[in-house]
């Protein structure tokens, strides 16, 4: 007879797994979030040293985000200072770019792998319970 108490004589205890699902599906759409914004919020003014204080890359007058300056076309400079700070914004929206790959890619295998997570099917057999006995 099964008694609740006598942890032999049951099927095995099955965990809740949702809040570990949901707390996954947020982190992974945090992820994707950051990734998006990464791409979409301006560049901050690039430090180069002892030159001229601050450059900010964009045409001038705004910051450019990564996404915008990687596909822009920009005209050939003629001053070494100007391919310089082109050369600089430009290694600042490829890191950028970088981190947002790194960061979806991230979420994307938290997310994918979330159905790997389900409860395994009670064997047929458990050792310990009477014989005959059948779940």
């Amino acid at each position: 007879m099964y008694h609740p108490m006598q942890p032999a004589y049951g099927p095995p205890p099955r965990t809740n797994r949702n809040g570990l699902v949901a707390a996954a599906c947020i982190v992974s759409a945090g992820g994707l979030l950051a990734a998006l914004l990464l791409l979409v919020l301006p560049l901050p003014p690039q430090q180069v040293g002892g030159l001229s204080g601050a450059v900010l890359c964009g045409n001038g007058t705004t910051a450019a985000a990564p996404l915008e300056f990687l596909t822009a076309v920009h005209a050939v400079t003629s001053t070494p200072e100007q391919r310089y700070y082109g050369q600089i914004c430009e290694g600042a929206a490829v890191t950028r770019s970088v981190w947002a790959v790194v960061s979806s890619a991230l979420a994307l295998l938290l997310l994918l792998s979330i159905p790997l997570w389900r409860s395994r099917p009670a064997p047929r057999y458990y050792p310990g319970y009477p014989p005959g006995w059948r779940p």
